[in-house]
């Protein structure tokens, strides 16, 4: 027995007929005739029978119908109750670099939160090369990464770059420079993140391709790290502008590089092929509209 056959057997009750029924129904009268031949046959059962007057119900036939308007309103009850519900908060995993979301998204995300209140946002932080794995394995729809990204594992959106730069103690020799020659960096200890992120390996790819070999000095687990190394005068290290200008002490220096290929790529991505969420489409294009309207990201 399902609904669909209860509201059959109903309509039959009341018109007397399965062709009017069929008729009041919008189905053929076979569909409606074996509509009822399975009640019968469900409940071993004579639900209906003939008279010059029409259909008229059997004993059984007055018990089913009393149940079956009870049930068929309790349903449409249960029904208007979900109709008018509003509608389930939507979850949307979102993962991030290290930094990212926190330095430069978290007002567009607040924003976003207030005018999609149908959707909730679920954020969390990683290195870049985690960050990657964590949508590629599904965990979370979208990630915001950088640089390089695997084009066959992903669909990638650039947003916005910021610059590598050089940091060094106020006492160093290039202290006094206003931009590095990437040749100068031959030999140079340098301290860097470690090999969980992206940004210092393509440093060292991009010297290697020039035929420079900076000295790497150590690779610490956060940027806050060189930056003390730095401070300590200990060698110089490798950040981002907006992160040295944040970290700022008066006894170091960010100098950018002359290479302009030298940069920290940030981008909104996907897994390759997949179709997202309608709350995950929204959220990659608010944030996509508010960035290219960021003078500050541009």
């Amino acid at each position: 027995m399902n609904i669909q056959q209860l509201k059959y057997f109903v309509e039959v009750s009341k018109c007397k007929s399965f062709s009017k029924a069929a008729k009041s129904l919008y189905i053929s009268q076979q569909g409606i005739s074996m509509a009822i031949m399975r009640l019968e046959s469900e409940f071993s059962a004579k639900l209906f029978i003939r008279t010059s007057k029409g259909l008229m119900l059997t004993a059984d036939g007055e018990y089913l119908l009393g149940c079956a308007e009870t049930i068929l309103a309790e349903f449409e009850k249960c029904e208007d109750y979900f109709h008018k519900k509003p509608p389930m908060e939507a979850m949307l995993n979102i993962a991030g670099v290290q930094g990212v979301i926190s330095e430069f998204l978290s007002d567009y995300i607040v924003d976003f939160q207030d005018n999609h209140q149908q959707y909730k946002l679920f954020l969390r932080e990683y290195t870049d090369r985690a960050c990657d794995t964590i949508v590629e394995n599904g965990e979370a729809e979208l990630g915001v990464g950088l640089e390089p990204m695997d084009t066959k594992k992903f669909d990638v959106v650039k947003l916005f770059s910021k610059r590598l730069v050089l940091l060094v103690h106020t006492s160093h020799p290039l202290a006094g420079f206003k931009s590095i020659p990437t040749e100068m960096l031959h030999g140079l200890p340098i301290a860097m993140v470690d090999e969980k992120a992206k940004s210092a390996d393509l440093f060292l790819d991009i010297c290697k391709k020039q035929g420079v070999v900076p000295k790497v000095y150590c690779r610490v687990g956060e940027v806050v790290a060189v930056h003390r190394l730095v401070s300590r005068n200990k060698c110089a290290g490798l950040s981002v502008e907006t992160v040295a200008a944040e970290l700022n002490s008066p006894d170091t220096v960010a100098i950018p590089f002359e290479d302009p290929s030298l940069l920290w790529m940030v981008v909104l991505f996907k897994k390759k092929d997949t179709e997202l969420s309608a709350g995950a489409r929204a959220f990659s294009d608010y944030v996509c509209k508010r960035i290219s309207e960021d003078s500050s990201l541009n």
